[in-house]
C-alpha cells in the first residue's frame, strides 16, 4: 500500500530575509510534527519564492506560482501565496483555483479574491500597538516620523499609528512618511535623514524591521541620537538581541512563525475534507496571528498616583441644581400662598398645589447627600448621607405623585362613569388617600430597611494597571448592607422601585386614556407630560445608574441630572400655566371693569361672584378627532362660566 503524501506549498515575498525566514521555520517544522502524527502519511513544507525584493519581486513570484501551477517543483495540494500586489494576487489565486489547488493567504492579503482564508496580523492594529507604545513610553507628545515600504499591509500599518496618535501631543513631520521599498540599508540610512531634515524629532517609528536588519547603521544612529525614541514593528531575533543592548525603546512584533503553522494546517484541513467529499471547512475566512510587545522600563519612571475618585468640585455642580430646584418649589410656593384666593388658583386646590412644592422640594434634596463622600466627611457622616438618599427620594416622589395620580384618576373616574357634568370637584381627600397609601408603604419599608440592615458607607478598591502595567489600585466609595446581616440592600431597592414605579405605569396609561378630556385650564394635559416625564427619566436613567455603580463621579452627575430633570419639568408644567391662566384673567377683567355700563355680561340672572364660587375645578368631556366617534357632536361641554367676560368690542 502507497504510502499518502502532502505537498503544501509556501510562497513568501522573498527569502533572503530574516522574517520569511522564520515563516519558513514554521512551516517546515509544523509539517514535521504532522508527518508524526498521521504516520505512515508524510507532509511536506514546499518554501519557495523570489530571491530577494525589489521592483521585480511582483514579476518574479508571479512566474514562481506559475512554475508551481505547471508542476515544475512537482505535484502540490495547496498553496500559501504572500501577496506583493493584490490585482496580480487575484490573478494568480484564479488560475490556481481552476487547477483545484486551495489557496489562502498569508501576510498580505488579496480581498474579493477566491483565496480561502487569510492567515495573519490585523496591521491596522498593530499600527495602532505601535503608536500606543510611543505614548506609554513618553506622552508629553513633540514630532515624530514614519519609515514604512510599499504593500497594502505596510500602508494598513503606519495609518493604524497615525490614528493611535490623532489625538495626543505628537505630530508628524512634513517629510514623513518615508519609502524604504523593502531595503534595510536604505531603510537605516532614512533613520538619519530624519533627523538632519528635522532636528527636533522626538521619536521615529519604523513600521517594519528593515532598518534594525543593519546592525551596524542602526547602532550608530542610536549612539548618535540617544534622545529620539525608536519604536520598531516585527520582533526578530536580530532585533531583541540589539534590544537587550539597548539598542531600542521598544517593538511591536509579528508572529511569522505562528503563520507558516497556520498556512500548513488549515491547507491540510481543506484537501482532507475533499479527499472525504465533504464541504470546505471555511470559506472567505481570517484566521489572526497574534502579535507581541517588547518595551525597555526606564528606570526613572514617575511614582504612581492611587485615584480615590473623590468628587471633588463637582459636588458644586449638584449644589446649583439643588439651588434652582428649591427657588422654583419655594417661589411657586409663596406664590400659590398670595394668590390662593385668585379664581385660578382656588379651582387648582391651593393645598395640591402646595402639596406639589413641598415634594419637589424634598426631592430635589435627595442630591444633597449625594455629595457626600470620605473626602470631605467623616465615615460615619457618609453613612447616615447613605440612608437618608431612598428616604428623601421616596418621600418626595409619593408627595409629588399621589398629587398628580389624583387628579388623573378622578378625571377618567367620571369620564367613564358620567352622572352629572354641570361641575365636578376634585377634593382634597382624592389626593389624601393615594398619598396615605404610597407613603405609608415606603415608610414600612424604609424603617424595616433601616433598622434591620441600614446602608452603610464604605470604600472599596478596583485594581488597576499604568501605562507601565505596574499594579494600582483605583478606590471608589459605595453605600452598602451588610450582607452578612438578616437580608441584604438589595431586596428593599426593589421593594421601593416596585411601589413607586407600578404607580407610574398606572398613571401613564390613565393620562392616556383622559387625552379626550378637556378641563378648564387644561390640567389633564399638563399633569399628563409630567408623569410622562417621570416615567421616561426612570427608564432612560436607571439603567446608566445601575452601569455606572464603580465610577463615583459620572454616577453623581447622572443621578443629579435625572432628579433635576424630574422635578423642574413637573414644577414647571403644573405651575407656569397657570401663571399664564392668572395673568390672562386678570387682564379680562380689568378690560370688563374698562367697558361702559351696557356691556352685556352673561349670567348676570345669577350674579354671583368669581370670589363666591365653591371650589372645585369645571371640564367638559370631548372626543376631539377620535377615530372611532368622528362626526359626533361632543358628549357634553359645560356651562358657560357664570362671569363669562365678552370684550367691549364684541359686545358692540
Amino acid at each position: 500500500m502507497s504510502t499518502k503524501s502532502y505537498t503544501f506549498a509556501v510562497v513568501p515575498k522573498r527569502i533572503n530575509s530574516p522574517y520569511w525566514q522564520v515563516v519558513k521555520s514554521g512551516c517546515e517544522i509544523r509539517a514535521k510534527r504532522l508527518t508524526k502524527m498521521l504516520a505512515p502519511a508524510n507532509v511536506t513544507c514546499l518554501f519557495v519564492g523570489p530571491s530577494k525584493g525589489g521592483p521585480e519581486t511582483e514579476v518574479n513570484q508571479k512566474k514562481i506560482v506559475e512554475d508551481l501551477i505547471d508542476g515544475v517543483y512537482g505535484p502540490i495540494d495547496g498553496l500559501a501565496l504572500a501577496v506583493v500586489e493584490q490585482p496580480s494576487g487575484r490573478e494568480l489565486i484564479a488560475r490556481l483555483t481552476q487547477k483545484d489547488i486551495p489557496v489562502v493567504t498569508f501576510d498580505t492579503d488579496a480581498p474579493n479574491s477566491q483565496r480561502l482564508a487569510y492567515i495573519g496580523t490585523d496591521n491596522k492594529a498593530m499600527g495602532r500597538e505601535i503608536g500606543r507604545v510611543l505614548l506609554q513610553t513618553n506622552s508629553d507628545g513633540g514630532k515624530f516620523g514614519i519609515i514604512r515600504a510599499g504593500g497594502k499591509n505596510i500602508q494598513e500599518r503606519y495609518e493604524g499609528v497615525r490614528e493611535a496618535l490623532l489625538n495626543s501631543k505628537w505630530e508628524e513631520v512634513a517629510n514623513s512618511p518615508l519609502d524604504c521599498g523593502g531595503n534595510s540599508t536604505l531603510a537605516a540610512l532614512q533613520m538619519f535623514e530624519l533627523v538632519e531634515t528635522n532636528p527636533d524629532i522626538g521619536a521615529i517609528l519604523p513600521v517594519g524591521a528593515w532598518p534594525m536588519n543593519e546592525p551596524n547603521i542602526w547602532q550608530n544612529f542610536v549612539d548618535d541620537n540617544r534622545d529620539v525614541i525608536t519604536v520598531c514593528g516585527d520582533s526578530l531575533d536580530g532585533q531583541i538581541v540589539l534590544m537587550k543592548m539597548g539598542y531600542a525603546n521598544a517593538l511591536v512584533g509579528q508572529l511569522p512563525f505562528q503563520m507558516g503553522t497556520f498556512a500548513i494546517d488549515r491547507l491540510l484541513e481543506v484537501r482532507k475534507s475533499q479527499e472525504a467529499g465533504m464541504e470546505l471547512p471555511f470559506e472567505n475566512a481570517i484566521f489572526p496571528t497574534s502579535f507581541v510587545n517588547l518595551v525597555n522600563i526606564p528606570q526613572d519612571l514617575p511614582p504612581m498616583t492611587i485615584d480615590m475618585n473623590y468628587l471633588g468640585d463637582w459636588v458644586f455642580f449638584g449644589y446649583i441644581a439643588f439651588s434652582i430646584i428649591a427657588l422654583l418649589s419655594l417661589g411657586f410656593a409663596t406664590f400659590t400662598f398670595v394668590k390662593r384666593k385668585h379664581p385660578t388658583i382656588r379651582k387648582s386646590q391651593p393645598k395640591f398645589l402646595l402639596m406639589l412644592s413641598a415634594g419637589v422640594l424634598i426631592l430635589g434634596s435627595t442630591i444633597i447627600p449625594l455629595t457626600f463622600d470620605d473626602g470631605r466627611y467623616s465615615t460615619q457622616a457618609c453613612s447616615i448621607a447613605c440612608m437618608a438618599t431612598p428616604w428623601l427620594a421616596s418621600i418626595g416622589f409619593s408627595t409629588v405623585f399621589s398629587a398628580l395620580f389624583s387628579k388623573i384618576w378622578r378625571l377618567n373616574k367620571i369620564f367613564h362613569n358620567p352622572k352629572s357634568f354641570e361641575r365636578i370637584k376634585v377634593m382634597e381627600k382624592d389626593v389624601i388617600a393615594p398619598f396615605a397609601v404610597l407613603s405609608t408603604a415606603n415608610l414600612i419599608t424604609l424603617i424595616c430597611w433601616t433598622v434591620i440592615n441600614p446602608l452603610v458607607y464604605e470604600r472599596k478598591a478596583s485594581a488597576g494597571t499604568d501605562q507601565w502595567n505596574r499594579v494600582y489600585q483605583s478606590f471608589y466609595g459605595e453605600c452598602l448592607s451588610r450582607t452578612d446581616a438578616a437580608g441584604a440592600g438589595l431586596p428593599y431597592s426593589i421593594i421601593l422601585w416596585v411601589i413607586n414605579f407600578i404607580p407610574v405605569i398606572v398613571a401613564n396609561v390613565q393620562a392616556y386614556q383622559a387625552r379626550f378630556i378637556s378641563v378648564e385650564f387644561q390640567e389633564s394635559k399638563y399633569v399628563a407630560l409630567a408623569t410622562a416625564s417621570i416615567f421616561q427619566a426612570t427608564i432612560i436613567g436607571l439603567p446608566i445608574v445601575l452601569l455606572l455603580q464603580q465610577q463615583p463621579v459620572p454616577l453623581f452627575v447622572v443621578e443629579t441630572i435625572l432628579i433635576f430633570i424630574t422635578c423642574t419639568a413637573v414644577i414647571l408644567l403644573i405651575f407656569m400655566p397657570k401663571v399664564g391662566y392668572l395673568r390672562m384673567y386678570d387682564a379680562e377683567k380689568k378690560e370688563r371693569q374698562n367697558c361702559h355700563n351696557g356691556v352685556h355680561i352673561h349670567g348676570l340672572s345669577n350674579p354671583q361672584t368669581a370670589e363666591q364660587k365653591p371650589q372645585g375645578v369645571r371640564f367638559s368631556f370631548m372626543k376631539q378627532q377620535d377615530p372611532d366617534h368622528r362626526g359626533e357632536p361632543p358628549l357634553h361641554q359645560s356651562q358657560a362660566d357664570d362671569n363669562e367676560i365678552i370684550s367691549c368690542n364684541e359686545s358692540r
